[in-house]
């Protein structure tokens, strides 16, 4: 018959002179050796095991059983009964931690984006435009120019007015009339445009906001002035891309650099930018109509049973989540690095770098806790070359049982 013996355990939100001695990590450690025999080349490297894992949670006693972590290592040990080593009962109180506020995570399914559907129509229209030859260019001293040329010949008539005008490409560019930047210098592929706007605008470089849209695996730059909307942006991103559209079988849909989803057309800036920031970052994604587009949204509910809404992309991290916390102005006296995610119901700390969709999995929805850095440690576990970092809470109970 197999039988649980505890032995030692340590709490880190009680003082040492108030925890009993008798069952503590330091008798345990400092045993005989043959206490436990161990073969070392049986263990195997903890490389491979997550930081945090619901599977170490002890959900019938509350408590954390962090150093099974080792049993299960261990592929063939015999251990010998301990001689005169005392049982000690374990504190088996409730977690405590103080919650900042909650968030409820909801799976929803997303319809097509109007955003995109509108931008894709505004580049629909700019194809279907009677070819048109002729244009005017402000230049900075507010001077217009007319002009005359196929649009084959488009970006070769730029060039041709750069060079006679002696402007440096690198800090002088041009604009179209959506206040997106041109970049003719070094374009290569659609190098003819579908049609020639009426109007275009010579300014300097340094009064562009750089934008980085990532589509797929691709990271597309373009520059833009604060006059600039996503809408303008989008449909250059779909005339560059070319891309074609079936609405029956696919859409898109378009996020911010938190994973936020985007519903209605602004202007650039209105969109988050901070100072530590070089651009703007938007993504676009593209859904196909044969599998379920699945969104979530999250809700932040304070203690005043106030409650704020919004839509994320599946794979947003907990780090974007912290980061939309912050800009949301909640808890001002808590600082960024200070947000924390306790999984209510598998009770462990949410690693950062995770997506909200790892962590709902097949649930439909789960509350989780945010918590001050404060309330958390880190541990390091050891035995013999292993290591093991874990982030817990300091009212966790650490045991080691076999």
């Amino acid at each position: 018959e197999e039988k649980t013996n505890d032995l030692w355990n340590a709490r880190f939100d009680i003082s040492n002179i108030n925890q009993s001695n008798e069952n503590s990590f330091q008798i345990f450690r400092n045993k005989n050796d043959d206490f436990l025999h161990i073969d070392s080349n049986s263990i195997l490297s903890l490389d491979f095991l997550p930081l945090s894992s619901p599977q170490l949670t002890d959900t019938t006693t509350d408590s954390i059983n962090w150093l099974n972590i080792f049993d299960n290592l261990i592929t063939s040990t015999e251990i010998q009964e301990p001689q005169h080593f005392p049982s000690q009962s374990i504190h088996e109180g409730k977690i405590n931690y103080t919650s900042l506020f909650k968030l409820k995570l909801t799976s929803i399914l997303l319809s097509p984006s109007v955003l995109f559907e509108n931008s894709r129509i505004q580049a629909e229209q700019l194809t279907s435009k009677m070819p048109n030859t002729r244009f005017v260019i402000t230049y900075l001293d507010g001077k217009q120019e007319r002009y005359l040329c196929k649009p084959e010949k488009f970006y070769e008539q730029l060039k041709k007015i750069f060079e006679k005008k002696k402007y440096n490409s690198n800090t002088i560019v041009i604009i179209d009339s959506n206040q997106v930047f041109i970049d003719f210098m070094t374009k290569t592929i659609n190098s003819s445009l579908s049609s020639i706007e009426t109007e275009y605008r010579i300014v300097e470089k340094t009064l562009l906001i750089p934008i980085v849209l990532e589509f797929e695996n691709n990271s597309l730059k373009y520059f833009v002035t604060t006059e600039a909307t996503l809408t303008s942006i989008l449909s250059r991103f779909i005339l560059d891309q070319q891309l074609k559209f079936n609405p029956s079988e696919n859409y898109f849909s378009v996020f911010d650099v938190f994973g936020r989803y985007i519903a209605d057309d602004c202007q650039i800036t209105s969109l988050f930018y901070s100072n530590e920031q070089t651009s703007i970052h938007i993504q676009v994604f593209q859904c196909n109509t044969k599998d379920v587009n699945i969104c979530y949204e999250v809700t932040l509910i304070t203690d005043q049973d106030e409650k704020q809404s919004q839509y994320f992309n599946p794979i947003t991290t907990w780090k974007q989540i912290s980061l939309w916390l912050k800009i949301l102005g909640i808890n001002r006296e808590t600082p960024i690095e200070s947000y924390n995610f306790w999984n209510i119901e598998q009770q462990y700390i949410i690693d950062s770098n995770q997506t909200i969709s790892f962590i709902l999995d097949q649930a439909k929805s789960i509350i989780v806790d945010v918590v001050n850095g404060e309330n958390l440690i880190n541990i390091i576990l050891s035995y013999d070359k292993n290591n093991q970092n874990i982030h817990i809470l300091k009212s966790c109970p650490v045991i080691r049982r076999r």
